[in-house]
């Protein structure tokens, strides 16, 4: 297993990072630690096989969000993703969905009601860990002043739900990936 060893629980809001791409993961930890964040993660495989308990996972770091890749094919991966979100201790969670392309995601499961936040390449680091902050802002967990609202000029935008949408326009961010 490829997890991550149990981040500073009290010291900073730990977040948790399911990916594919372990320098995908790498380059999140190091721009949510940089932003005083913990972060603790683990490959999608690994969830999606078994080979991770995701709730003992979850139990044992707490983490206040998930930044979770959603990879193709988008109707199997988006119907497992509902299953993780129905479970009690995940459902309380801030999420952030990345995904390479958010337009054909919308276009095979409709808008995405059972995450607060959907990012679509070509999304910052920066972008990130400010639908983090978002998240946990807009969840009631304060993050020493890092975490208040407010993030219009950044491309945030509220979709027809209420819920935030980070509208697709991170082109041209210096931390692009």
């Amino acid at each position: 297993m490829n997890a991550t060893p149990p981040a500073e629980v009290g010291v900073r809001p730990v977040v948790a990072v399911f990916n594919s791409a372990d320098d995908v993961i790498e380059m999140l930890r190091l721009a949510l630690e940089g932003s005083d964040f913990a972060v603790v993660s683990a490959k999608l495989s690994e969830i999606q096989s078994g080979v991770m308990d995701l709730v003992a996972f979850v139990r044992e770091h707490r983490p206040v969000a998930i930044v979770y890749d959603l990879p193709r094919p988008y109707e199997a991966n988006w119907n497992f993703l509902r299953l993780l979100r129905e479970t009690e201790s995940l459902s309380k969670l801030g999420w952030v969905l990345t995904t390479l392309d958010k337009a054909a995601l919308e276009a095979a499961v409709g808008p995405a009601p059972v995450v607060q936040i959907v990012l679509g390449k070509p999304y910052g680091l920066d972008d990130v860990v400010a639908a983090v902050r978002q998240s946990l802002a807009r969840d009631g967990h304060a993050q020493g002043g890092h975490a208040q609202g407010g993030h219009a000029q950044d491309g945030h935008a509220q979709d027809g739900h209420g819920q935030d949408a980070l509208a697709d326009d991170a082109q041209g961010r210096r931390q692009s990936m």
